[in-house]
């Protein structure tokens, strides 16, 4: 027949079609990927971690507070710097939508048009789970890194250019510089090394080390002080995750294994899938294997990393193999039903996004505003728990554990306010102490304390929930006025209603 092709062309063009009719349904899947990330990012409501580099970057005064901040963060400065010269260009409120679009349409857009897989395996890759919403919706610092690691691939075979995302991947967190390093590696394996790109990336590594150096008060957010058995356990049920990446827990709940026996079991189809796709590729299979140990080694004993920063692992085994398929290496079968589920459950999380909001700190400002509570004093528990409202609206929150007035939390006091129980106590010797006031809580006071429910705002896909509670109606209030967390720091600009 005129015009059908007989075999699969390599470059994904075949399929029996005509190649014109072939690159038309090309361009409409391309085009439909980039529309829906961008409807994603668009109709995306931020959550504590997206609003705290926000707040960091836009209330800082000048450079050296927004350093000063860093040392409680562990997090190196690339992204704050981003975030802050995009709110003085598109204002505070629209940074992280913006930040999104930029590196998240640009990483789908490597992946579509500059990457080496056939066409049907970029839009798996592109529709992933991971990529199309970890690293492309969620505004953080993730999503420019793994936009720098396609860059660098993308401009491997220039000899200069390509050291300008190796040597920034650095400054975007600690796990995209080990990234940066593995793939220096492998242009040590090609004898591709430009000695001024190594010595940029050498100087930058080193800075960005030095900013992340943790201040002399910081105290982590989350308690390791665990069982660290149990802990690898944990560790790998979200290693789980990579192979069937759809996160679960009696209902769509990001950053949660599925409770089912597969999860139990199925980091060996992954570790697998690993070790099969790196056959003849020593240094490849080194590379992840040290990155997962990295990550074991983090979360068993020092901190409690999520399974978006796990992903990462999924990111390198894309990046590693993107070099050999510029060389013509084909994909092994796991490879391939991996993307292809990857896929199915970056659509399904798609879904899940546009059926409910990610996050719910905008219905919870609602309740405050229509009660007419903005004026009134707040205490928020978890501390950072009321973050994104004083970004959206200036109201500030009192810590319980810190006795101090904040909008983004300053990482210096321990968490001891963890539960109802615990809650509750507290609720009762500060309404002794200081009379009444508000709360907004992730977990409900228990019943019989001297309380009121304002309202109960059920979690986003993130799983916050929103207590609010008028603690003492009927007392006086007696707070005395509380001091600034972190003094000297810019207002955030309210957003518009």
């Amino acid at each position: 027949m005129s015009g059908i092709s007989q075999t699969d062309d390599p470059a994904g063009r075949g399929f029996g079609l005509d190649a014109r009719m072939a690159d038309a349904a090309w361009l409409v899947g391309a085009g439909a990927v980039l529309l829906l990330q961008a409807a994603l990012i668009l109709g995306h409501e931020h959550f504590v971690d997206e609003w705290q580099a926000l707040q960091i970057a836009v209330q800082s005064p000048d450079l050296v507070a927004l350093l000063a901040n860093l040392h409680y963060e562990g997090h190196p400065p690339l992204w704050h710097l981003v975030l802050r010269c995009l709110s003085a260009l598109v204002g505070p409120h629209h940074a992280l939508p913006v930040a999104s679009l930029l590196f998240g349409l640009a990483t789908q857009c490597l992946i579509l048009f500059r990457s080496p897989f056939p066409r049907w395996a970029r839009l798996a890759i592109a529709l992933s789970e991971p990529i199309l919403f970890e690293y492309g919706t969620v505004s953080r610092s993730y999503t420019l890194g793994v936009m720098l690691t396609f860059a660098a691939l993308a401009a491997w075979d220039r000899k200069r250019l390509v050291w300008l995302p190796l040597a920034l991947l650095p400054t975007v967190e600690f796990f995209f510089g080990l990234i940066s390093a593995a793939l220096i590696l492998a242009r040590f394996g090609e004898k591709r090394i430009w000695r001024p790109g190594l010595a940029c990336w050498v100087v930058l590594g080193l800075a960005a080390a030095w900013t992340v150096i943790p201040a002399a008060d910081f105290v982590s957010a989350y308690d390791v002080a665990q069982d660290p058995l149990r802990r690898a356990v944990i560790w790998l049920l979200n290693l789980s995750v990579l192979a069937f990446p759809f996160q679960w827990d009696h209902g769509p709940h990001w950053n949660s294994p599925a409770p089912l026996p597969m999860f139990l079991t199925l980091w060996l189809p992954f570790l697998y899938l690993c070790f099969d796709q790196t056959r003849g590729r020593l240094p490849d299979r080194m590379s992840l294997l040290v990155f997962m140990l990295v990550f074991f080694i983090f979360f068993v004993f020092f901190y409690n990393l999520g399974i978006r920063q796990l992903m990462l692992v999924s990111v390198l085994l894309v990046a590693l193999q993107w070099r050999h398929s510029a060389r013509g290496e084909g994909l092994r079968w796991p490879f391939k039903i991996w993307i292809l589920l990857g896929a199915g459950c970056g659509l399904a999380t798609a879904a899940v996004n546009f059926a409910m909001p990610f996050n719910r700190d905008s219905r919870a400002l609602a309740v405050i505003r229509e009660r007419g509570l903005e004026g009134e004093h707040w205490v928020s528990v978890p501390a950072q728990h009321g973050q994104g409202i004083s970004a959206m609206s200036g109201i500030l929150f009192e810590g319980p554990e810190n006795g101090c007035m904040s909008d983004f939390v300053r990482w210096n006091f321990a968490r001891t306010v963890r539960s109802s129980p615990q809650l509750t106590r507290w609720t009762e010797t500060a309404l002794q102490q200081d009379g009444r006031f508000y709360l907004l809580s992730e977990v409900p006071l228990e019943t019989g304390a001297d309380a009121v429910l304002l309202a109960h705002i059920p979690g986003g896909y993130d799983g916050a929930q929103y207590y609010l509670y008028e603690v003492g109606p009927g007392h006086v209030e007696e707070r005395g006025a509380r001091p600034r967390c972190v003094p000297g720091m810019r207002p955030m600009p309210p957003a518009a209603r």
